[in-house]
């Protein structure tokens, strides 16, 4: 026990813990870092339990003793010596609560990784956001455009006696509305830009350059995703190690506990420093806890219910995940199905439009209808484009969170 003890001391101890920095990350994921490396430092403290504890004392102090006569004598002086301490072994307390730590950083770095994998799925959410706004003001341009030039027919049939002024009117309304549309999703931008913005520590971000470290569409799998890959379910699955660990800790308390002790030089008090040879003193001491005002019991009964409330914890924690994987992949089968029907009506309206186009022209239909067929037109492409960019996001989600 005890050369195991050392020769695990000397493995800690030049053992070295490294986690690799990206070149952007979010301020929650910077201080789940800073979590996992206070608990380093917890570990690196608790090699102390495996190695010995070396101290000088020095001090002033009085020694009685029973001569031959069976008179006290009493000695006044100074005392100085090394004291040292070392553990052999203490219920294996010090090993459960490295065990312990060691695996509280795993989990940590595991809560850090779903961290960090929710967070890229929020930031790309909002990235397609943005894009699909962006799109969205192209396709109000190119809609801007065409009742523009439907304006310039209506205009024609106006001068030629074909129609009133009063069908102008529909065009010039259309035309403010899609301004102030247009006025809107800039603002509905910058909002998100500023939401993206809150997620790093930073004021410069290239949009563009950002989107680009996130996969494509096409670049994605859309089926096997596995449930117990998710770094979520791995760190609740951590949770009931860590709790048998920590009972086993707490019931350890009610073991003996083996310590050697060195003493070398002058340990009795004495007028004069070393005026005899050095004194050495060696100990081997076995205590055994009998009464500690039931502080220990206590602490027994306590990590017990620690270890039952966090089972369910764990139980309903695990359960949620289990919800939320099933909700995403019915949402993945529903956009599908929603693309598919989305581009078939697109195709109809699109059709309808150039049809509408042609019987306005002849005198058939007015502006009204006119105007009708381009806002269906433009309603579908931008609802295409949208549900494009969330069947990316959930996607996206999948694939960061279950593979």
């Amino acid at each position: 026990m005890f050369s195991l003890k050392i020769a695990l001391a000397f493995f800690i101890l030049f053992s070295q813990f490294t986690f690799a920095d990206s070149t952007l990350e979010s301020i929650d994921v910077k201080l789940k870092k800073l979590d996992i490396e206070k608990l380093e430092a917890q570990k690196k403290e608790n090699l102390s339990l495996f190695l010995p504890e070396i101290n000088l004392k020095s001090g002033f102090g009085s020694t009685k003793e029973v001569n031959q006569n069976s008179v006290y004598e009493t000695t006044e002086g100074n005392f100085l010596y090394l004291d040292s301490k070392l553990n052999i072994f203490n219920g294996l307390k010090d090993i459960k609560s490295r065990q312990v730590l060691s695996l509280k950083i795993e989990k940590e770095s595991l809560e850090k990784e779903a961290l960090k994998n929710i967070q890229h799925v929020e930031i790309y959410s909002l990235l397609l956001e943005r894009n699909d706004l962006i799109t969205k003001q192209a396709f109000l341009k190119s809609e801007l455009d065409l009742i523009l030039s439907y304006e310039v027919m209506a205009k024609r049939k106006v001068a030629a006696g074909l129609t009133s002024n009063a069908e102008l009117f529909d065009f010039e309304i259309k035309e403010a509305e899609l301004n102030n549309e247009s006025q809107m999703n800039d603002l509905k931008i910058s909002e998100i830009e500023s939401k993206i913005k809150n997620y790093f520590d930073t004021e410069v971000i290239s949009y563009n350059e950002l989107i680009k470290k996130y996969p494509k569409l096409e670049e994605m799998k859309s089926d096997h995703f596995n449930f117990n890959q998710s770094p979520s379910i791995k760190s609740l699955d951590m949770n009931q190690e860590i709790q048998t660990l920590e009972v086993q800790r707490s019931r350890n308390e009610f073991l003996p506990q083996l310590d050697l002790e060195i003493k070398s030089g002058q340990i009795n008090a004495e007028r004069d420093f070393f005026k005899n040879k050095s004194e050495h003193e060696v100990s081997l001491t076995l205590t055994f806890p009998l009464f500690s005002g039931g502080k220990t019991y206590a602490a027994n009964v306590q990590s017990l219910i620690d270890q039952r409330s966090d089972l369910l914890r764990t139980k309903k924690e695990r359960q949620n995940e289990e919800t939320r994987f099933e909700n995403q992949k019915n949402k993945l089968k529903l956009l599908n199905n929603l693309i598919l029907s989305t581009e078939s009506n697109l195709k109809k309206a699109l059709s309808f439009q150039s049809q509408i186009l042609s019987e306005y022209k002849r005198g058939i239909k007015d502006s009204s209808d006119l105007i009708e067929s381009a806002e269906r037109t433009f309603e579908l492409k931008t609802k295409l484009n949208e549900l494009v960019s969330e069947k990316t996001a959930t996607l996206y989600f999948l694939n960061s969170m279950y593979q």
